[in-house]
């Protein structure tokens, strides 16, 4: 698929590069980064990557190593103890643009997961201590009004690599059956 190879920019034309905002601010993202880092019992969340952000990666980090999946690419990192931080992770920010910018980066802490049923659910992370403070009916609202459940239902289908397995940590917002 061109589109893989070239990255996703071009199906967030339908979004802005903004997703989050007005639920989640840009800055208090920035400050925090907890979604940035991994320690092996949540290694298995770091996202699927495009043929060029895995480019633009390696351009400052090459030592980096990747393994393909799917049309995609997961980060590897081996056996590491502690955190480890995501390799596009700068002091200011995620050093890809907008448009190389992992799907699954831009709509944390929601999640697309797959049930074990198979079917599709959108999820919320409750490890993100801001948006645990908001209102759940705030949450669902910005879900249905900025997010559209439907195209992230049609982007997991279109790129399952971008799925993640129901965890119970996660608060299941919807099924796709209920939406």
């Amino acid at each position: 698929d061109l589109r893989m190879s070239r990255g996703l920019g071009d199906v967030y034309k339908r979004q802005d590069y903004e997703m989050l905002s007005g639920l989640l601010e840009k800055e208090e993202c920035k400050n925090c980064k907890y979604c940035c880092g991994f320690d092996k019992s949540d290694f298995w969340e770091t996202p699927a990557f495009s043929e060029k952000a895995v480019e633009e990666i390696r351009k400052s980090k090459p030592e980096t190593c990747f393994t393909k999946y799917g049309n995609m690419y997961k980060w590897t990192a081996g056996d590491f103890e502690g955190i480890k931080e995501c390799p596009a992770l700068t002091e200011n920010g995620c050093s890809l643009g907008d448009e190389e910018k992992p799907f699954e980066c831009r709509i944390w802490p929601f999640r697309l997961m797959r049930l074990s049923d198979n079917s599709l659910c959108i999820a919320v992370s409750s490890d993100c201590k801001t948006m645990m403070e908001k209102p759940v009916g705030k949450i669902r609202n910005f879900l249905y009004d900025k997010l559209d459940p439907a195209f992230l239902f049609g982007m997991a289908e279109k790129y399952p690599e971008i799925v993640k397995n129901y965890d119970g940590s996660y608060c299941l917002l919807m099924t796709e059956s209920n939406y």
